[in-house]
């Protein structure tokens, strides 16, 4: 059985899939071409995560404008209005990366889900990659070779755990 937030997640979701499909104009999206040099010298991978983030930026902001109308216009017929940004994160080939999300809430005060902003956190070829790396270190002993190969989040930070080590097991304390 569905939890609340897991309806209201899938209906949000289900809401900006339903815009994308009636959208007839075209998303145009535009970087800097000194961002994009920079991307470049970093590697291909870089200037596609960063146009990336900025084409979710550039969804998530339609779809506030969609659920709210334009800023500073006023409405009588409101049914939401903005509640500033939050920090989150969302899925770029595998790799789970920071962003700023807009908020919304309804107007009795209720934070209203964004789908542009769940979808973004999907991705359906990280959880059967993730097992089958994780199998693969476990089947041939090699954990921490196995743990190394997953990709890492970019701007998190991560101590390693006591109970793991880059480097071979050495000899127990009896031999």
């Amino acid at each position: 059985m569905e939890r609340t937030y897991q309806i209201e997640n899938r209906r949000a979701m289900q809401r900006f899939q339903a815009s994308l499909d009636q959208r007839q104009q075209p998303v145009q999206l535009l970087l800097p071409a000194v961002e994009i040099a920079a991307a470049m010298r970093a590697g291909v991978g870089e200037l596609i995560r960063r146009a990336g983030l900025a084409l979710m930026s550039l969804l998530m902001e339609q779809e506030v404008e969609e659920l709210v109308g334009c800023r500073s216009v006023p409405s009588r017929g409101r049914r939401a209005y903005r509640w500033g940004k939050d920090e989150g994160w969302c899925r770029i080939d595998g790799q789970k990366v920071r962003l700023e999300r807009p908020r919304v809430r309804e107007v009795n005060g209720k934070e209203m889900q964004l789908g542009s902003y769940l979808s973004f956190q999907q991705d359906s070829q990280f959880h059967p990659m993730l097992w089958r790396q994780l199998l693969r270190g476990l089947s041939t002993r090699n954990y921490g070779r196995a743990c190394a190969a997953l990709p890492r989040p970019t701007g998190w930070r991560s101590r390693p755990r006591a109970g793991t080590s880059s480097r071979p097991a050495g000899r127990s304390c009896g031999s």
